[in-house]
């Protein structure tokens, strides 16, 4: 199928249509939002940064085209996590490896590109950390000035980060203080306000589900679950206006941080900009909104880690986590956006540790409460299968647990070396887990 139409934006509200780049970020005629809209697909034209999809954007026109060479991440294929998570197969769009370590530098290359052309001396931004790294990064590359308004709750390292490379920044009380500072720029002449609802920034962000239809074509026809990390809701919005637009039914699963701690405070967001936009979705796709602690986070990065060798931090690895809250059909086939990079300080790596028991083993509670009391449950009643162990820490320590949490938890120990597999042989072969030396030696401690 090829592109029918240029695309355009389209009012949210009352249907406007713009088919022109124009300095306002908001309908002209209502103030509704402008949200990118395409007629068809159409192939790629190049690898090279987001521009490779100039057909199917609405920036695509622009002469300078801002890159440092996003999009084009990697999709890898989770097998030991699916098996853990029971879904058919579980795939990862690793959108870590874009510039900044995040899926926001492709919507920083279409706005900073529209700013540069519509000779914008500024672009201003509120942040909770990666908005205000990519969008400064953008802005240097096409010599732009960057403002900058970021909560002082936000992680010190993005803070120190987009200290080196904006040319002003505003700390502010919370995330809400920065949006309304922000927001006061909207309208003034020569500069360019990036709200989580500017369209040009939505329109970077479809070109990752156009990735995913052109490397995963069978995405077509197939009954998929994508799981995405939520914070405002624009990354969401984008990818499933796209895919409608294209008429691909897939069920979306948002994840949102259950507080507002630092490490996962980039998906905490208590009135997010498209909220309304953010049920609309759960509710047509039939999906659900799933609320990650920053426990969870953490330790869905471990599993990352130990089951297949991939580093993210708690943001990133959000999505995994929901995934073992989650009853999916056994068949389903299942894709997470990982964004964010590695743990991104030392803070997160500690706690990490903490969880594990990976540091050094000293004494089981060192690997968190749950697995600390399974390796008890084991040592106490011998081989056993999850499933037992699940009831036992239900019915008799009062444990609220998952059973998918505890073959998650079973997995990791497993990987970790601490429990082995044995086989029952009055119970046609099912896997039993006892435990190995090394938890032996670490139950005495």
């Amino acid at each position: 199928m090829t592109s029918k139409s240029k695309p355009w934006l389209q009012c949210s509200r009352c249907g406007h249509i713009v088919s022109e780049v124009m300095p306002s970020i908001s309908c002209p005629k209502c103030g509704g939002f402008l949200i990118p809209k395409i007629s068809g697909f159409a192939q790629p034209i190049s690898k090279e940064g987001v521009w490779g999809w100039s057909p199917l954007l609405f920036s695509g026109d622009i002469t300078t085209k801002i890159s440092l060479g996003e999009g084009w991440t990697p999709i890898i294929k989770a097998s030991r996590i699916a098996r853990s998570a029971n879904v058919g197969k579980l795939f990862l769009k690793v959108e870590s490896r874009n510039p900044t370590g995040t899926f926001i530098d492709r919507g920083s290359a279409t706005l900073v590109s529209a700013a540069k052309h519509m000779r914008a001396r500024m672009v201003v931004s509120p942040s909770m950390g990666d908005m205000g790294v990519s969008l400064s990064s953008y802005c240097r590359r096409a010599g732009i000035k960057c403002k900058v308004f970021v909560p002082e709750n936000a992680l010190p390292i993005k803070v120190a980060k987009t200290l080196i490379l904006a040319d002003d920044v505003v700390l502010t009380l919370n995330y809400e203080e920065a949006l309304n500072k922000a927001s006061k720029y909207v309208g003034q002449e020569g500069v360019m306000v990036a709200l989580p609802t500017n369209p040009y920034l939505i329109d970077g962000y479809r070109t990752l589900a156009y990735e995913l239809l052109h490397e995963l074509p069978a995405l077509k026809g197939s009954e998929t679950t994508i799981i995405v990390p939520v914070g405002n809701g624009a990354l969401l919005t984008a990818m499933w206006s796209a895919l409608k637009d294209l008429g691909i039914n897939a069920r979306f699963i948002g994840v949102k941080g259950c507080v507002k701690s630092p490490t996962i405070v980039d998906i905490y967001v208590e009135s997010p900009a498209f909220k309304d936009f953010i049920d609309e979705i759960i509710s047509e796709s039939g999906g659900e909104l799933v609320n990650v602690c920053e426990e969870e986070a953490l330790e869905a990065s471990l599993q990352l880690s130990h089951l297949e060798g991939f580093m993210t931090g708690p943001v990133g690895a959000s999505p995994i986590a929901a995934l073992n809250t989650l009853n999916l059909n056994p068949k389903q086939n299942v894709l997470a956006i990982v964004s964010g990079d590695a743990p991104p300080d030392a803070v997160a790596v500690y706690s990490m540790l903490s969880i594990t028991g990976y540091r050094a083993g000293t004494s089981p509670s060192s690997l968190g409460k749950t697995k600390a009391a399974i390796l008890e449950v084991l040592s106490l009643k011998g081989p056993m299968h999850p499933y037992a162990i699940w009831k036992t820490l239900s019915e008799e320590r009062g444990f609220k647990i998952s059973l998918r949490a505890v073959y998650q938890h079973v997995d990791e120990l497993h990987s970790l070396g601490y429990v082995s597999q044995v086989h029952a042989p009055s119970k046609r072969g099912r896997k039993l887990y006892s435990l190995t030396s090394k938890a032996l030696d670490l139950l005495k401690h």
